[in-house]
């Protein structure tokens, strides 16, 4: 590449040395240019080459500036939607097992719960006490589904009602078994019968509860008329 000369030369200077002296220093404007040239190691373009390069800058400046507000531009518009598309299916995903969880558990509170003992009251007999007074036999089925072996009697409470009033129970000449007092094995089942002596003609209500229970969840109840 051509390189510029001029042949004026500099006027000479003074400038202070080292030792404070005034030195007289000079030369020509194309020999600090070359000095220049090599301290930044830059050629520098002719004359021509300088009006070429300034023209091509003016022509594609605009271009290069439209390129980089377009790129701004889109990089804008382009990352909220694609932060936003992120965060939909991630909480999509997330809310996937969430949602099967919460259904799971409302499966499992919704099934009904085994209930340790199973009862059931299956008839009732009216006759008289040891002393001749009138009295019900009633008969149970009782099933133990708990991990323990356990009685009826220990397992169960046993009420008859006339008149909401509980009724006591009754020594019979009847044969009552030892179904009530005896102890069976997880899965058993056996049957009891019990006697209650009776107040008046009043139907008779028969309820079963668990012996030891914090909401008295009624395993079995029965009604009998006595008249």
């Amino acid at each position: 590449m051509p390189q510029l000369k001029m042949t004026q030369r500099l006027p000479a200077e003074t400038c202070p040395g080292p030792d404070n002296r005034h030195t007289s220093v000079s030369g020509s404007s194309s020999q600090l240019m070359n000095l220049l040239q090599s301290a930044a190691r830059v050629q520098l373009p002719g004359t021509d080459d300088w009006k070429d390069w300034v023209v091509a800058m003016r022509k594609t400046a605009p271009i290069a500036r439209f390129a980089l507000t377009f790129a701004l531009t889109a990089a804008a518009v382009v990352a909220p939607v694609a932060l936003a598309g992120c965060d939909g299916s991630s909480s999509g995903g997330d809310s996937t097992p969430a949602a099967e969880e919460q259904q799971a558990e409302q499966a499992e509170e919704a099934a009904p719960q085994e209930s340790e003992y199973v009862v059931s009251i299956d008839g009732s007999t009216v006759t008289t006490d040891y002393q001749g007074a009138p009295a019900i036999i009633v008969d149970y089925t009782f099933t133990n589904n708990s991990d323990d072996a356990t009685s009826f009697a220990v397992a169960c409470s046993q009420k008859a009602f006339q008149n909401g009033v509980q009724l006591e129970t009754a020594i019979v000449s009847e044969d009552l078994g030892n179904g009530y007092m005896a102890e069976i094995k997880p899965g058993a089942t056996t049957t009891a019968r019990m006697a209650y002596s009776l107040t008046d003609q009043s139907d008779v209500t028969v309820e079963v509860e668990k012996l030891i229970s914090l909401d008295d969840t009624v395993l079995a109840e029965a009604t009998f008329s006595v008249a």
